[in-house]
């Protein structure tokens, strides 16, 4: 539409709409009249008040007439009145005309006045074009809306558009019905948080972050609530006022709908607190509470915006007796959730009744597989009746927790239980140290051994629980003496074969790993499909999580990306729709490395995000670290690489073994990318020296980078051929220590088998610098470039440039992400990062780290040189 001129804030297809009707009446085309309606505080006015500055700002020839009614008008047609302020004799003289023919016609002052207010828009509309406003048609009196709702067929054929604005009726329903041939109509929906924030801050620019998010919640898109609220003398008092204005009983139905949730219904409000539908209504404009219709059943009353806390100061002393009434009121009903229950009982204080009503509510939630919830339930049960717990609601519930990755709670309740244990009851005794193990070393709590070196002391025993106290103990032992892990492990299968599915799903999934770290694959593959085969009809969630988790495994260490990253994704999948995607953190760590060595580094910083999202056990916390930390190298971040590895340096996780070969190989592809190659070959040294014997796939990617820091390792001590990647490794190695084109094209050769798009690049800048071919060279500048390999690129380019080439132009298009795109578009509007964070919803921290990979992909020092990159590369327009 051109030059839009003032505008409002996230109303520019709002208002090109009412341009486009006055357009059509201009030309008096089109229905003489517009319907404009929304919930309160959605800027149905501040819409037409802008319509007026837009018309006169693009100098459109026009006149605007204005009539509000107000909910404290008594007397008829006052909105009318109004707009006739600006006709000839103004509403006097129309009231004249009106007495005069209804005195001489019987009954005829309604017609006339209709005609009255017709014949005098149609004469205003002969000068110029009219815009007609009559606000808060929702509080029209009746004999006001029939004079208004004849109006538009009488100026059907003037240059004259009738604007009807007021509140939306029940369902978003238009206030006023004219008919679709004689109206349009426009519905105002909330404004995005984001657009309500900026009206904020254009209101008061010195207003503090926290009043801001406040009022922004508050106002739930509605931006004229946020200027009510910014031009008070202090918001959060406002927001008090504004419920206690709504009448006595207001605090009451927002605590209501706080804690008895979607079960409250009006009548339930009504009969349990005496709360009327007037104060209801009240509550429900304000946006504090919102009725929610449902396909069964009465409608519920839901908690809406941050007001909860304000009305809990007002009524504070009564929330006790309010919840005791909601609760018994449900109880009586029959209705409503055991967790609800089980919350107003804590709210009225009532202990004994709100465990019980906890246990069957984790009852449930277990039974949908809602594991989390179960053991949150079953914990708040535990601590609210405490004389009233057993052994067995102990172990349930630390089984339950452990398998939600709450292990501080898990441990404390294992701890708790053994203590309760009948002498006797081995089994159980056993469990529970394998619990309190598991519970430790996954959660990173540290003295974890020591309840395994327990539960082992209890063996022999025949069930479940020996099975999965041998396996751990095997796990523990094979980085150090695989001999004896592979005998425990083989212990484990033989018991496993005379117990049950799960048994057996436990025991093959660890030989499956344990084989696949003493190097044979097949078997260890074997292992793996018969463990997933047998967990298939498990209950137990956790089985199935750690079959899948260790399939996966096994894959990556045969060098299978490809296989890794779809199996992983497909388990991350499955346990998604199960509701339990904690159960898959080693899977989503498994992806996101998989990606890496596939050379897809924008999936990969995605599958990051992803597992973040996700409680992860200590270790593999760790290693997610440090996959980013690799990505992060290779797009040539290294001060974000850093600050990671120093972040896991410092940490306890860095005992482990598999996150001490990682990050030693991380710090050694650091000080390769600074140049530092006595320090890169010193720590990748170090790593290997203690890197255990099994980890072939570490050790290999160390060797590889000692090598390429000028190390010395005799053959002697290099892992053997196991796996693709390994394979790959291994034929660098010796390219590395007799270098020759033909070496590294075969070393490229194992990596496109792998595959691992970026490693066999290397390889082949490698061959391309051997044998001084500038045009191999300059290829590997842009398929690095084009996979984001920011720190390949400029190895590569220095190497042009030592074989005597010109610079080589930069391949930039294709090389941000969609979101990097979007951000370097704003800075290049001048934005700053707070301003560009408030635009795309997204905080000025992920900005920063948004820019900083955009400076590394496009070989810039500053945020106006990659501007000046991306524009001359074509990323962004010019």
């Amino acid at each position: 539409m051109g030059d839009r001129g003032p505008g409002l804030v996230g109303r520019d297809r709002e208002q090109d709409w009412l341009l486009a009707a006055f357009d059509r009446r201009r030309h008096r085309a089109g229905p003489p009249a517009a319907v404009v309606h929304g919930r309160a505080g959605v800027g149905v006015s501040a819409l037409l008040d802008d319509l007026a500055a837009v018309l006169q700002h693009r100098q459109l020839s026009h006149e605007m007439w204005w009539g509000r009614s107000s909910r404290g008008d008594e007397v008829p047609y006052a909105p009318v009145a109004a707009l006739l302020q600006r006709a000839p004799g103004g509403a006097a003289a129309w009231l004249r005309d009106a007495a005069h023919l209804s005195g001489s016609l019987a009954d005829a002052a309604p017609t006339a006045l209709l005609v009255g207010l017709a014949s005098r828009l149609c004469d205003a509309a002969q000068a110029a074009p009219l815009v007609a406003v009559v606000d808060g048609i929702d509080a029209l009196d009746v004999s006001t809306r029939r004079l208004l709702m004849a109006l538009p067929a009488l100026v059907h054929d003037a240059r004259v558009l009738l604007v009807f604005a007021g509140r939306s009726g029940g369902d978003e329903r238009a206030p006023i019905d004219i008919g679709s041939a004689l109206a349009d109509e426009l519905l105002l929906t909330p404004l995005r948080d984001t657009d309500v924030e900026r009206v904020v801050r254009r209101s008061a620019t010195d207003l503090p972050d926290e009043q801001v998010d406040m009022i922004v919640r508050v106002a739930a898109g509605r931006p004229g609530l946020a200027r009510q609220l910014v031009s008070a003398p202090d918001p959060i008092e406002s927001v008090g006022a504004l419920l206690a204005g709504a009448g006595p009983g207001a605090a009451a139905t927002v605590n209501a709908a706080a804690i008895a949730g979607g079960a409250l219904t009006v009548d339930i409000l009504r009969d349990a607190l005496g709360v009327g539908t007037d104060v209801l209504r009240a509550v429900v404009t304000l946006g504090a509470v919102r009725v929610e219709r449902r396909a069964t059943g009465p409608p519920g009353i839901e908690l809406a915006g941050v007001w909860w806390a304000e009305a809990a100061r007002q009524i504070e002393p009564d929330v006790t007796s309010l919840a005791g009434a909601l609760a018994h009121r449900l109880a009586d009903l029959g209705v409503g959730p055991p967790a609800l229950v089980a919350r107003l009982w804590e709210h009225a204080d009532q202990g004994h009744s709100a465990a019980s009503a906890h246990r069957a509510a984790a009852d449930a939630a277990a039974a949908e597989g809602a594991i989390a919830s179960a053991a949150h339930h079953l914990r708040r049960a535990v601590a609210l009746d405490p004389a009233g717990v057993d052994a067995g609601q102990l172990v349930r519930a630390a089984r339950l927790s452990l398998a939600s990755a709450d292990w501080d709670e898990a441990d404390a309740l294992a701890r708790r239980a053994l203590g309760l244990l009948e002498r006797d009851d081995v089994e159980t005794r056993i469990e529970l140290l394998v619990l309190r193990y598991r519970a430790r070393f996954e959660g990173g709590l540290g003295d974890a051994d020591q309840p395994l070196d327990d539960a082992l002391a209890e063996l022999p025993a025949s069930g479940h629980a020996s099975v999965e106290a041998m396996v751990l103990d095997a796990y523990r032992l094979v980085f150090h003496d695989p001999g004896s892990a592979r005998r425990q492990v083989g212990r484990a299968v033989e018991l496993a074969a005379r117990l049950d599915a799960d048994a057996r799903a436990t025991a093959l999934t660890a030989a499956g790993v344990i084989e696949s770290l003493e190097g044979d694959r097949d078997l260890a593959i074997a292992h793996a499909r018969a463990a997933m085969a047998a967990a298939v009809g498990s209950a137990d969630q956790m089985v199935g999580a750690r079959a899948a988790s260790n399939h996966v495994y096994v894959l990556w260490r045969a060098g299978r990306p490809r296989d890794v990253e779809r199996e992983a994704r497909r388990e991350l999948d499955r346990l998604a729709a199960m509701g339990v995607p904690w159960l898959g953190d080693q899977l989503a760590l498994a992806r996101a490395i998989a990606l890496t060595t596939l050379g897809r580094l924008d999936d990969a910083d995605q599958a990051i995000i992803a597992a973040r999202a996700i409680r992860a056990s200590a270790d593999a916390g760790a290693l997610l670290d440090l996959a980013e930390a690799e990505i992060a190298l290779i797009r040539g971040l290294r001060a974000l690489g850093e600050q990671i590895i120093e972040a896991i340096a410092q940490g306890p996780s860095v005992a482990d073994p598999t996150v001490s070969v990682e990050l030693s190989l991380r710090r050694a592809e650091l000080e390769l990318a600074r140049n530092d190659r006595a320090r890169a070959a010193r720590a990748a040294l170090d790593g290997l020296a203690a890197a255990p014997a099994s980890d072939d796939l570490g050790r290999a990617r160390l060797l590889v980078t000692a090598l390429r820091a000028g190390a010395d390792v005799a053959e002697g001590d290099w892992p053997g051929p196991s796996g693709a990647e390994v394979a790959a490794l291994l034929a660098e190695a010796s390219a590395l220590r007799a270098p020759s084109g033909e070496a590294f094209r075969g070393a490229a050769s194992e990596w496109a088998a792998v595959p691992g798009p970026i490693a066999e690049l290397r390889c082949l800048l490698d061959a391309a610098v051997v044998e001084r071919s500038l045009a191999d060279v300059e290829a590997v500048v842009a398929r690095a470039t084009e996979l984001g390999a920011a720190q390949l690129a400029e190895e590569a380019s220095a190497a042009w440039r030592a074989l005597g080439g010109r610079r080589v132009p930069r391949r930039a298009t294709g090389l941000l992400t969609e979101r990097e795109t979007e951000v370097l578009t704003l800075v290049a509007r001048g934005l700053t990062n707070k301003d560009v964070a408030a635009e795309l919803g997204i905080s000025p921290k992920t900005v920063a780290v948004h820019l900083e990979r955009c400076l590394a992909k496009l070989g810039a020092s500053t945020r106006g040189a990659a501007v000046h990159e991306a524009r001359r590369a074509g990323v962004i327009s010019a």
